[in-house]
């Protein structure tokens, strides 16, 4: 179950990254990379996942809503959370909602090479991709609809472009936060943003299962 909930994670983040791009479906700080650190590839993103643990954190506490044009709630028994450092090439941090399985809902994806830290962050959008820059922190989610498409296949829905803050509290090495923004979604091989979604929730009592 472990490398088959990851490796779905890979894909699941290499499709939001390649539809952002309009494409088709695609503490102690660590330094932070030189000019030359690698873009995340396929390759390297798989690899990151399968170095991490697909447990959902022991003791967290969560909730998230989703509203608009979806209606979702995420908390325990249904829902997991997670907060895992990717292993190569992307060397980022993720803080990860999911299902039951740990398959993911709704992510947080920290700047290239950041240990997470105390703060308010305003979330960002990255040209390219799922992992930003140093110093910045993104937010993606990926939504299945009642929608079909002309093989009977319920629509996939990939959010991106968010617009509100993450507030990060950290005792030692367990964190705690809350976060209110919008996302805009479309459709897997589609072009057109046709959906928005407002998520608001809090966590607390989250360590990493995965460090540098």
């Amino acid at each position: 179950m472990r490398h088959k909930s990851e490796i779905l994670f890979v894909f699941l983040v290499l499709m939001l990254g390649l539809a952002a791009c309009g494409g088709t479906p695609t503490a102690a700080p660590t330094p932070l990379p030189s000019q030359s650190e690698p873009t995340p590839t396929p390759e390297s993103l798989q690899a990151a996942a399968q170095s991490g643990s697909s447990a959902a954190a022991n003791g967290a506490s969560f909730q998230v809503e989703i509203s608009g044009d979806f209606s979702l709630t995420l908390a325990p028994p249904n829902n997991t959370i997670r907060l895992f450092y990717s292993t190569a090439g992307a060397s980022a941090y993720f803080l990860q909602f999911g299902d039951e399985f740990g398959l993911p809902i709704l992510y947080f994806a920290f700047g290239i090479g950041d240990t997470p830290k105390a703060g308010t962050y305003t979330l960002v959008s990255p040209p390219s991709g799922s992992v930003p820059d140093s110093g910045s922190v993104t937010a993606h989610a990926n939504l299945l609809s009642d929608e079909t498409d002309a093989n009977g296949m319920k629509l996939s829905y990939a959010f991106d472009q968010p617009q509100g803050t993450l507030t990060l509290e950290q005792n030692g090495d367990s964190y705690s936060g809350s976060f209110e923004f919008t996302l805009r979604g479309k459709a897997f091989a589609s072009n057109d943003y046709t959906r928005t979604i407002t998520v608001k929730g809090s966590f607390s009592g989250v360590s990493p299962d995965t460090t540098p």
